[in-house]
């Protein structure tokens, strides 16, 4: 998605916004996502009280996010019963699994970037659970000669560290999945209502589906196991989405980019910028090797091997050698945190 389909995407929420305020519940049912009916009683509740509806990339929360507290439903597994509780998460807005929040198909592009955000964490949360299941099993191994030798363990303090540092990162995991889940069927639920026919709205002349075709969202929630990919997928999204936190992300990207740069014999450069423009020069030159390469699954590789590995030239697929100067002239005369920044990069760079 670029800036253009970004504005394009906002007008449709604003159209939706707008339907919410008069839909019926039945009209509710039938053309909306949520993860309880309670959501839609919250809609109806809002259009006669007046309370605002408050709109951000993944859907509209009808309790001008206020209700996050009693966002959740808890069913006791032993008796049966359910109780009100706080949103998973709380006090962090936790839309994706709130009762109260209501999205659809105007909100697809916002949803899908939210999945792979959350896809990405789970990649690095599973990345640590494993190192953590290491050192506490080479901990364990070495605890078991000890005893079996009738030698003091002189390291159980950090075995008894690392074992809660694991459980964290269980409990953060298990969250994290349930959250994934959650936004998957916002998203299915969202493209089903999509290739609904839309009697009611046609009449209403209310835009509520997304802009493009929905093979295109269905590829972007395709599980993906190239790290660049997906990288550069988050990176990407991070620009159109800003609240976003990319930092790390964009962070393992540059030092892809910086290692292929080097094995092209090119001087690395993104790493001599703030984060800000690291995340905004690394889309600017994935951009233009997308376009190099016809598309972004066929891009991706020559980031891997063997470019990155100087097996081959990138000059080989028509890619200048002009970017590292460009980059030192960015340096030159961009302010970091200008509204200007991404234009200036892409003038500098649109021509390589």
């Amino acid at each position: 998605m670029d800036k253009a389909e970004k504005l394009l995407a906002e007008k449709e929420q604003d159209s939706y916004a707008r339907w919410l305020k008069d839909a019926t519940y039945k009209q509710l049912e039938a053309y909306s996502a949520s993860n309880d009916p309670a959501s839609f009683q919250a809609v109806l509740n809002a259009q006669q009280s007046g309370a605002s509806f408050i709109k951000d990339d993944k859907g509209i929360c009808p309790k001008a996010c206020l209700g996050c507290d009693t966002g959740y439903i808890s069913i006791n597994e032993d008796g049966g019963g359910t109780s009100v509780q706080p949103v998973p998460g709380y006090p962090e807005q936790n839309c994706v699994r709130c009762r109260w929040f209501i999205t659809g198909p105007a909100f697809l592009p916002g949803l899908v970037h939210h999945f792979n955000v959350i896809g990405y964490n789970m990649g690095e949360t599973a990345e640590r659970l494993m190192q953590f299941e290491k050192d506490i099993e080479q901990l364990e191994n070495k605890k078991f000669d000890c005893e079996q030798n009738n030698q003091l363990f002189t390291e159980y303090e950090r075995l008894v560290k690392l074992e809660k540092l694991h459980q964290q990162e269980l409990q953060k995991n298990d969250k994290l999945a349930n959250d994934y889940n959650a936004t998957l069927r916002l998203i299915d639920r969202s493209i089903a209502v999509s290739k609904k026919t839309t009697e009611s709205i046609e009449v209403d002349c209310i835009q509520l589906v997304t802009a493009g075709e929905m093979d295109d969202i269905e590829l972007m929630i395709t599980e993906e196991t190239n790290k660049l990919f997906q990288l550069q997928t988050l990176c990407n999204g991070a620009e159109i989405y800003p609240e976003t936190d990319a930092s790390k992300a964009t962070l393992q990207r540059s030092q892809i980019i910086d290692l292929t740069l080097a094995a092209n014999e090119k001087k690395p450069i993104l790493f001599t910028l703030p984060p800000e423009l690291q995340l905004i020069a690394g889309n600017a030159w994935m951009r233009i090797l997308i376009n190099r390469a016809g598309s972004l699954k066929e891009a991706v590789p020559y980031l891997t091997t063997p470019y990155a590995e100087g097996r081959k030239q990138l000059a080989e697929i028509g890619f200048g050698i002009e970017f590292d100067e460009a980059l030192k002239l960015q340096q030159q005369v961009l302010i970091p945190h200008s509204n200007n920044e991404k234009s200036k990069i892409e003038m500098l760079v649109g021509g390589l």
